[in-house]
């Protein structure tokens, strides 16, 4: 942050502000919860009849698919969108792909916490944080001095980490490339209750930066933005906590 308050203007942090806002919506509906799902169906594994490798391959089509659909939904409702007029189409269409992006590797975060391999979840969690503040830092500084400098650097990170997430699933874990109707149901019949609560969070977290966009101004949110950032540095210490008391299900 001190890197990017001397780079960035006001203007540029509300930008990212709403960036993140948006982000936040899209999260809950294209995820569905499938790491959720898929850290459940991990333990009925040893079912007979149950086929995990082939549920794993359902949960990454129905994120897909709910991309897909987020898409769409931007395509129509694209002008009703607060701050949309200072992102730009192309930008507001990569925040599903960052999303979709983001929730597919999470599958394979959340299975190693499941299998109980910390390591390979922090390993990958701060490689991931790394790349991702150091070519944020190095677009905004070098080639890009504004806003874009810092969505690109995000988007690239998710994607090449999606990527690695997904070669490593099928690797280790294996893919049973098949679509089954049973597995996709199971999928949305675990994600689709918890869409009201995760709406909720949602709105808690997004709605004073859409307020504020659109009775103040970008600027003035960015200047928000600054100090929200330095205020929810407690989920640095609550977040890891969070994560390791994890129940088992």
């Amino acid at each position: 942050m001190p890197i990017l308050t001397r780079l960035l203007s006001t203007f540029d942090y509300g930008i990212i502000a709403t960036f993140n806002a948006i982000r936040t919506n899209a999260n809950p509906v294209i995820s569905m919860a499938t790491p959720g799902a898929v850290g459940r169906a991990y333990y009925d594994r040893d079912k007979e009849g149950f086929d995990f490798q082939c549920y794993m391959y359902n949960a990454l089509i129905v994120n897909f698919a709910l991309l897909v659909v987020a898409l769409l939904v931007l395509v129509i409702f694209k002008n009703f969108i607060p701050g949309i007029e200072g992102i730009g189409i192309f930008w507001l269409f990569l925040i599903p792909i960052i999303v979709w992006a983001a929730a597919t590797s999470n599958i394979r975060v959340k299975l190693w916490i499941y299998q109980q391999h910390p390591r390979n979840n922090g390993i990958f969690r701060i490689l991931q944080a790394l790349t991702e503040f150091g070519l944020s830092i190095l677009l905004i500084s070098v080639f890009l001095r504004s806003w874009k400098g810092r969505m690109i650097g995000v988007g690239i990170t998710e994607i090449i980490f999606c990527f690695i997430a997904v070669y490593m699933i099928y690797k280790y874990d294996k893919l049973n490339p098949t679509i089954n109707i049973k597995y996709i149901k199971d999928i949305l019949k675990f994600g689709l209750p918890l869409l009201p609560h995760s709406f909720g969070w949602m709105l808690i977290w997004t709605t004073d930066k859409y307020f504020l966009n659109s009775m103040v101004g970008v600027s003035a949110l960015g200047i928000y933005g600054v100090g929200y950032a330095l205020a929810a540095g407690i989920s640095l210490l609550a977040a890891p906590v969070d994560t390791s008391a994890a129940p088992i299900i």
